[in-house]
């Protein structure tokens, strides 16, 4: 009686603390530390920014200015002035090397699930006018494999929940906590709409290893095909406390070839995944802390009768 009292107590002051999802990250890919500030050279149209991800951007913001690439919406700054998009949260490190680590190419990746942890997906943002179309619309979700079949889970879009930041998406249920590995992908919509059927996608994947067809017969709008370009960029988050690969990131993507934008902007869509139980335990409120408080003296009377 005694120690289920107990058990009781401490259950409902900790919670349950699980193992988080783990990425991987391309062979010879590395984190390397996010340091984006306002006083770095503002990107130039047509330039590759440095790091691969600080790139001029079609897109205008605050004051009409085009520093609207990743880097600027998580720092708040350029055209996100004033956009404030992961609460108390902030990126620390960014993945870098990719397939062939063409100029810095961010790197591909994966991720292998904890089935019994909860994940959720938050949409940051969608500024590419391929990924706000409609009703033809970037397709973004998640992919895994089951069985011999490669399973696609769309989380946003045309046929999903549409653009809107409002509700993160649960991944408790989804048949990808049960997966053996995950991953991102996009299909973008590039033209010739006819009898409301896209004429012309292309699918990209966070293990960029899968993508094909549309960038491999383009050469000359890749650096190096397909394979070696990642339309995906992933950066590790603060409240992991720096142990990158277990956690919290933001994935950005970008949708379009190397083009005016360089690499990319990778803001035409950006997500936060995000692990609940990497993020403090939340302050108790009175209901939860009266019955500790109460499972807590229930134990010390208990203790104290056989005492005696």
């Amino acid at each position: 009686m005694k120690f289920a009292v107990y058990i009781v107590a401490v259950a409902l002051w900790t919670g349950c603390v699980l193992s988080a999802d783990s990425i991987t990250l391309s062979s010879g890919a590395s984190w390397s530390s996010f340091n984006f500030n306002s006083g770095q050279p503002n990107p130039t149209m047509g330039s590759q920014g440095t790091p691969f991800w600080n790139n001029w951007s079609y897109d205008t913001g605050s004051g009409g200015s085009h520093d609207m690439n990743i880097g600027y919406m998580l720092s708040g700054m350029g055209g996100f002035t004033g956009t404030h998009v992961l609460e108390d949260d902030s990126a620390a490190a960014y993945a870098t090397g990719g397939v062939n680590n063409v100029n810095g190419d961010p790197s591909a990746f994966t991720f292998t699930p904890n089935s019994a942890q909860d994940y959720t997906v938050t949409l940051l943002g969608a500024y590419s006018g391929n990924s706000t179309m409609q009703p033809y619309g970037t397709q973004f979700g998640i992919y895994y494999q089951s069985g011999n079949m490669t399973v696609y889970d769309e989380l946003y879009g045309p046929g999903a929940n549409s653009y809107t930041y409002t509700t993160a998406i649960d991944l408790t249920g989804s048949g990808v906590r049960t997966a053996s590995s995950y991953g991102f992908y996009a299909t973008v919509c590039y033209g010739a709409v006819v009898g409301r059927v896209c004429q012309n996608t292309e699918t990209y994947y966070s293990d960029s290893s899968r993508n094909s067809g549309y960038v491999t017969n383009n050469p000359g709008l890749f650096p190096a095909g397909g394979a070696a370009y990642n339309h995906f960029t992933v950066f590790g988050l603060a409240s992991d406390s720096g142990n990158y690969g277990i956690g919290n990131w933001v994935i950005g993507f970008k949708d379009g070839p190397v083009s005016a934008e360089g690499m990319g902007d990778f803001n035409d869509i950006v997500i936060e995944l995000a692990d609940p139980s990497n993020f403090p335990p939340p302050t108790p409120e009175p209901a939860t802390a009266g019955i500790v408080g109460a499972g807590l003296a229930a134990f010390l009377f208990l203790r104290r009768r056989a005492a005696r």
